[in-house]
């Protein structure tokens, strides 16, 4: 039977958050009040993307056996942090939809990053053995 391990799934959530935290909060104090064009959001938007990706990647490499399901996990912790922060900070209540269909994508962004992690690692291993 397989296990999560989640010290693995919690790592790799901090270095997302780790990457996404400090981002937002520039972000937020550059903008102030005023909206940002869509360019910004856009950049932001493929940062988030990249940190959750790469935050996945971490948990999967801890648990190479199970690189894509401690990838999910990563990012959907990665995801319900940032949430319920955002929920404490706004007090608004999200739509439930809205909130099941983005943990989906950052589970997904996770599992892809925790795959990516066990390709490179198994394209380093068979060049290594090719010399």
């Amino acid at each position: 039977m397989s296990q999560l391990d989640v010290p693995s799934a919690i790592v790799g959530a901090l270095i997302s958050l780790g990457l996404i935290v400090p981002v937002a909060l520039i972000a937020r104090i550059v903008a102030g009040s005023d909206d940002v064009g869509s360019g910004w959001n856009a950049g932001f938007t493929a940062f988030i993307i990249v940190a959750t990706l790469i935050g996945g990647a971490v948990a999967g490499r801890r648990q190479p056996a199970l690189p894509m399901m401690h990838g999910a996990a990563a990012g959907a912790l990665t995801y319900a942090a940032a949430r319920i922060v955002s929920v404490i900070a706004s007090g608004d209540i999200p739509n439930v939809i809205a909130l099941t269909f983005a943990l989906i994508v950052f589970a997904a962004l996770g599992a892809i990053g925790g795959f990516l992690s066990t390709a490179v690692n198994r394209r380093a291993s068979d060049q290594d053995g090719r010399r």
